[in-house]
């Protein structure tokens, strides 16, 4: 028996589930769900009403039978998986833990969805690989205002290693980087907002996050074509230098680098607006607060901070190595540049990277 945030479950946990895997039980997301609970509770004080929840790729269970019993007004959940074997365990977690709120199918998860017209007020999806096949039925069956979450777990097509597949199911080109999880997370919220935008959507991220071998992005919708236009006019790409390690996110690319004149690379189209809203994170990180989550809560007290600076992250080691210099401490180097006037920040994406606003030239100096 396995219990997660007092959830039980009648499992053996795996040491590494794979694909191939018939219900297999996580222990790495719960990271993930913990701040999925908090970023729900927060989308339902928003929305001011019970919530009607869709969870279509929903594997044992855990994630809906966790929303059931820690946030507060849930009108309905619907679970619904294409492993009858998996069926029959969520089945089984109902009645473990007493769940009154759970209706559970045995169907496709675009199937389900389509199934459910305008019917949901969350969806989250949490698929084995890209999210990608599942967000035009989404965009179908949200109500309007209402959230919807997203997992990626195909990191290596997102950050490069194999391009044409992230042509092919992205409609971009990525770029292989120090800091190609954020370039990443880019090019996935660029695709969000592109499928929405075809039922005259707005998908306007709120929060996002990259651990380990997955992104997670939390959204609200809005039926709106002219603000779905809007985002869209946010849609541009990353400028990059190999060789000073120049950046910059613009609606154009950039061909020359302004400070070394080298031919830029670049990754795109992709999201060039803030990744993380600033005031919906101090609400999640004040949700977590009183759960006592506090890993979850050491992550999105980052997010706070790093939110609105939309430069990518810089790598102190690797601005060392083509300064010449020894790698600073991170501390004293922020410190240093917010006493010259500019936003820097550490970053959730490295435990030796920083954000900031300032110029490539500058930084360097600064170390």
């Amino acid at each position: 028996m396995i219990e997660e945030r007092g959830t039980k479950l009648n499992l053996e946990e795996e040491k590494e589930p794979t694909k191939s895997s018939e219900v297999f039980y996580n222990r790495e997301m719960v990271l993930n769900r913990d701040i999925s609970v908090s970023c729900l509770q927060v989308a339902q004080k928003i929305s001011g009403k019970k919530m009607t929840i869709c969870e279509p790729l929903s594997g044992t269970g855990i994630r809906g039978l966790r929303y059931e019993k820690e946030v507060k007004d849930i009108e309905k959940i619907i679970l619904s998986d294409l492993n009858p074997k998996a069926v029959e365990k969520i089945k089984e977690h109902i009645k473990i833990n007493n769940s009154r709120k759970i209706e559970v199918f045995n169907k496709d998860a675009n199937l389900i969805l389509a199934e459910n017209y305008k019917k949901f007020d969350f969806i989250d999806i949490d698929p084995f690989g890209s999210p990608v096949y599942y967000l035009n039925s989404a965009a179908r069956s949200l109500k309007n205002n209402g959230f919807i979450a997203v997992t990626a777990t195909d990191l290596a097509v997102l950050c490069g290693a194999y391009k044409q597949t992230c042509l092919r199911r992205y409609h971009s080109t990525p770029l292989k980087t120090k800091y190609c999880h954020e370039i990443g997370i880019r090019i996935l919220i660029k695709s969000i907002i592109e499928e929405f935008s075809k039922y005259d959507m707005a998908f306007q991220p709120l929060l996002s996050f990259y651990k380990r071998h997955y992104y997670r992005i939390f959204g609200k919708i809005k039926e709106s074509a002219k603000h779905a236009n809007r985002l869209l006019r946010e849609i541009g790409f990353l400028s990059h230098c190999d060789y000073c390690d120049f950046r910059a996110i613009s609606s154009e690319k950039i061909e020359n680098c302004p400070f070394c004149g080298k031919k830029l690379n670049y990754a795109g189209p992709l999201w060039i607006g803030p990744i993380t809203n600033k005031n919906f994170c101090s609400k999640v990180k004040k949700d977590l607060e009183k759960r006592q989550y506090e890993e979850a809560k050491e992550i999105i007290s980052l997010l706070e901070k790093e939110s609105e600076i939309k430069i990518p992250f810089y790598e102190t080691h690797v601005l060392a190595k083509k300064a010449l210099k020894d790698s600073p401490k991170l501390e004293k180097l922020i410190t240093k540049l917010r006493n010259q006037g500019y936003e820097a920040e550490k970053t959730h994406f490295s435990s030796t990277g920083f954000k900031t606003n300032a110029p490539i030239d500058f930084i360097k100096k600064s170390f």
